[in-house]
């Protein structure tokens, strides 16, 4: 939704809150429409948006963000739009390209509802908790939702017709029923396969459709714990500290993880609205793996990891995949097992831990690290706060900055299309003000004195002028109207809005190429120490994964930082850069797709041809369009010699005459 100015009253990708302070960003309400969809033809969206041009649809190819902007995905929308008639603002919708099928049941030529208590029995199944999928009565409000929804489909069972607190969710009610009873069989089929998954280390399989409903099962794996055995209540661990009688030479840190939590039931309840589904469906006919960064499990005995290095908790790994019938989004059905296991499949095909000769790794889309053999590799390490051990752990990094010779990996995965580059600018972002250089102790009391008559001759003037200004009404007659703008929120902190841009690296799995990345399989020296590798890269079939080989000559140092520091033949320092930072660009500038783009059209120069991004004016700009009302018969008036706030300026004739009164009275 935005207003007939471009800006966004609604939209999923609007974050007016500040994840970090928790505050309402100042700009909130001045994000223009193209600074969220990211769209390479502007002005034909802004004509269509704000005209409420709805003859036609028209598409753009605009990059998808997630939340934290950890990834982008490049996606084609169609765009559909409507203005409310006596209102200020247009409302649309955005459809993604090949997702404009849909499922629906054939329903009978009796038009009855077909409902069955058996779809919905046990409770290895959930529905979206904010979603209504029937209005609430007042016996609903002490029930859960599916114990609600349940109430309803018992009354559809009985009498086959739709209760008349659904009527108004019919589409997505029948939809439910259709999930419900197409997944009805699929539990049975999940317990007969359980002692395989379980082998697997898999712990928990599930099936989320676009209707809200999900479908789960889940078993406790043996020789694994789902508490961490080794936690203290914080409450007792004070008690423990502060108790005379035990004498604690250093408080133990509880962990911020301390027990399992549920990848259903207490992680992604939303279905279609958690990440996991979002990135599964922009990646069609592709299984995406991930490792889980918000939970884990506990070894139930000392025991070594899939690395052989004792430890006390395991890692967790999650599997995805979009299902369709013809053309039609059915769902996503997902897995989620235990670390080692992977761990274990990388050994069968000669890529288990290792030390640093043959170093392999898994990159995902983006060019995280899924999977490292070093074989000083630990759990623990990826959950770790203190800086050192963040800096040892490998998993989860960006690829490209791991150490020099995975950054001349990366060049050359660019250069072999493996994967491509792109630009996206955070238009939501907040930066830090600048810290004032500490002066001298002269320099200081000098400038003290200086800016304590300045403030002092403020304060006398202003003090004057509040005394004077009653009796200068009279001046208001030789105002005249100027464009004004006001800020709904001032922030109280040390952020201020700000523009920050990121490179980023997307696959290109349909890429054909050798597995070599050096040309005729030679050795290259990424920097100019005692350093020689092999570079190979392969995708996984039918995965978002890139198999990587670095393969470290005889007597090579490549991983030692003081003898091969990343950046080392670039002349800025940074070879692929990648994270995001604060840029300045004027209004007339603009940011082009990267001439490596495919997806780009270049012009002579390697220039995009479409602008990608146009910064618009920031706080204080003027509205680019006024909002017009309709008179009693309905008819626009003409008011393009009017602006758009009747908030006053100086005239050049009132100020002369200010100045002259308060020269006057300084005389006095």
């Amino acid at each position: 939704m935005v207003d007939k100015n471009g800006h966004v009253m609604f939209h999923p990708q609007l974050k007016p809150i500040d994840r970090v302070t928790r505050q309402v960003k100042p700009n909130y309400n001045n994000m223009d429409f193209l600074e969220l969809e990211v769209p390479q033809n502007q002005k034909q969206a802004r004509r269509a948006i704000i005209n409420c041009d709805n003859t036609e649809t028209f598409s753009m190819d605009i990059l998808y963000a997630n939340l934290d902007l950890g990834r982008v995905y490049r996606q084609t929308n169609d765009y559909y739009s409507e203005c409310i008639r006596r209102a200020h603002f247009s409302i649309g919708m955005a459809v993604a390209k090949d997702d404009e099928v849909r499922l629906r049941r054939k329903m009978p030529k009796d038009r009855q509802v077909k409902a069955n208590k058996e779809w919905f029995s046990g409770k290895r199944w959930r529905i979206h908790p904010k979603w209504r999928y029937c209005l609430l009565n007042d016996t609903d409000t002490g029930l859960t939702a599916e114990e609600a929804f349940f109430v309803y489909v018992k009354q559809m069972h009985e009498v086959p017709i739709l209760p008349d607190l659904c009527r108004s969710r019919k589409a997505l009610v029948e939809r439910v029923l259709l999930d419900g009873e197409a997944t009805n069989d699929i539990e049975n089929f999940w317990d007969l396969n359980w002692e395989q998954h379980k082998e697997k280390g898999i712990h928990l399989v599930f099936f989320a459709t676009t209707s809200g409903f999900i479908k789960f099962h889940n078993q406790t794996l043996d020789n694994y714990l789902y508490e961490d055995p080794n936690y203290l209540e914080p409450s007792l661990l004070d008690e423990i500290t502060n108790d005379p009688r035990h004498r604690v030479k250093k408080p133990v840190v509880a962990p911020e993880i301390n027990k399992y939590e549920h990848f259903v039931l207490e992680l992604n309840r939303k279905s279609m609205a958690d990440p996991y589904f979002k990135r599964a469906v922009r990646m069609p006919n592709t299984i995406v793996f991930d490792v889980n960064s918000r939970t884990k499990l506990w070894y139930g005995k000392s025991m070594p990891n899939g690395y052989g290095n004792e430890e006390n908790e395991t890692l967790l790994v999650t599997a995805t995949q979009a299902l369709y019938l013809d053309q039609a989004l059915v769902g996503v059905v997902g897995m989620e097992f235990v670390y080692d296991h992977l761990v274990n499949t990388m050994a069968s095909i000669g890529c288990g831990p290792s030390d640093e000769q043959m170093w392999c790794f898994l990159i995902d889309e983006h060019a995280y690290v899924v999977y490292s053999s070093l074989n000083t590799t630990t759990y623990s390490a990826y959950f770790a706060q203190n800086e050192k051990a963040k800096r040892d752990n490998v998993i989860g990094k960006w690829f490209g900055h791991v150490n020099r010779v995975t950054e001349r990996t990366m060049e050359l995965l660019l250069k072999k299309n493996f994967y491509t580059v792109t630009t996206y600018v955070d238009y939501q972002a907040m930066c830090k003000n600048e810290q004032v250089a500490q002066t001298t102790a002269s320099a200081s009391r000098l400038t003290f004195s200086i800016l304590k008559f300045i403030g002092w001759f403020v304060h006398q003037l202003f003090r004057l002028i509040t005394q004077t200004l009653p009796s200068l009404f009279w001046l208001d007659h030789f105002s005249v109207p100027a464009k004004a703008y006001t800020v709904s929120f001032q922030s109280n902190t040390d952020e201020y809005p700000c523009d920050k841009m990121s490179k980023f690296y997307i696959a290109n799995t349909k890429a054909r190429t050798e597995a070599f990345l050096i040309d005729e399989n030679h050795y290259e020296r990424p920097c100019g120490g005692s350093c020689a590798v092999k570079l190979y890269a392969s995708w996984v079939p039918h995965t978002n994964l890139l198999l990587v080989g670095i393969l470290q000559g005889s007597g090579s140092w490549c991983y030692d930082e003081t003898q091969c520091p990343r950046g080392g033949s670039s002349t800025s320092g940074v070879n692929v850069p990648f994270g995001f930072g604060f840029i300045k660009v004027g209004s007339d500038q603009k940011l082009s797709i990267d001439p490596t783009d495919p997806a780009s059209d270049s012009g002579p120069d390697g220039v995009s041809a479409h602008c990608r991004h146009l910064v618009p004016p920031k706080l204080g700009a003027g509205a680019s369009q006024c909002l017009k009302e309709e008179d009693e018969d309905g008819i626009i008036p003409d008011e393009s010699e009017f602006p758009c706030s009747p908030a006053d300026s100086v005239s050049p004739f009132k100020f002369l005459i200010f100045c002259v009164v308060i020269g006057q009275m300084l005389r006095l």
